[in-house]
């Protein structure tokens, strides 16, 4: 496994209990911060794993906004 990949790996499952209560529909699971900041994470991840699989990009789709 790439390394910076395995790192990303450990940042994944240390959120694993907060992930889950998401999944459960917890209201209180993460906050709306803790929320955009894992998406973050996350396209920033997926990034990093489609350069070192060397697969191009694929666009973002646009999220809806509750509210």
């Amino acid at each position: 496994m790439e390394p910076a990949l395995s790192e990303w790996a450990a940042f994944f499952a240390a959120g694993a209990a907060k992930r889950a209560a998401a999944e459960a529909g917890l209201p209180r699971a993460v906050s709306p911060r803790e929320a955009d900041d894992l998406l973050r994470d996350a396209e920033t991840f997926l990034s990093l794993a489609e350069n070192a699989l060397g697969v191009p990009s694929q666009p973002l789709l646009p999220l809806l906004t509750a509210g």
